[in-house]
């Protein structure tokens, strides 16, 4: 199998590269499924990670 000429396998452009392979139907759908994970995965750990932010980062008060 060729190397993808990208630096993030799991980016946009790593996901537009795997699409060029040769695959069969299933190791096709395999590979799509786990791409989809990885992205949803990607989104939950972005919101958990601003939520604990919110809520351990002091919270700047005006005045006295």
């Amino acid at each position: 199998m060729k190397r993808v000429p990208v630096s993030d396998l799991f980016g946009v452009r790593g996901w537009r590269g795997s699409q060029r392979w040769s695959c069969r139907v299933d190791e096709r759908e395999t590979i799509d499924a786990c791409l989809c994970h990885i992205a949803f995965l990607d989104h939950e750990s972005a919101e958990l990670e601003t939520q604990l932010a919110a809520a351990v980062l002091p919270r700047r008060r005006c005045g006295p």
